[in-house]
């Protein structure tokens, strides 16, 4: 018993539809390969910009605890109060 040309699979459609898979997925992999660098490049710029801005903030701390020494011990007197009150 022979099988009919309708019953007989269409290998050489398949293997075409699989190469042509084969290809998407390797071209999918050169994408997120470049979108992995590009997103690394912003997130090591992102970093680099945060520790600026808090540099520049400690430094400002540090110079407004200078210049006024006494103001930021009562500041810090009354935040370590308010906060021995919500932990008790």
């Amino acid at each position: 018993m022979s099988t009919s040309d309708a019953e007989m699979p269409a290998t050489p459609h398949l293997k075409d539809d699989f190469n042509q898979i084969a290809k998407d997925i390797a071209s999918l992999r050169e994408d997120l390969d470049a979108l992995r660098g590009h997103v690394g490049r912003i997130g090591a710029h992102q970093i680099e910009h945060l520790q600026s801005t808090a540099n520049a903030a400690f430094a400002e701390l540090t110079g407004a605890v200078r210049r006024n020494p006494l103001t930021a011990l009562a500041i810090a007197a009354a935040l370590g109060f308010i906060y021995g009150v919500i932990r008790r």
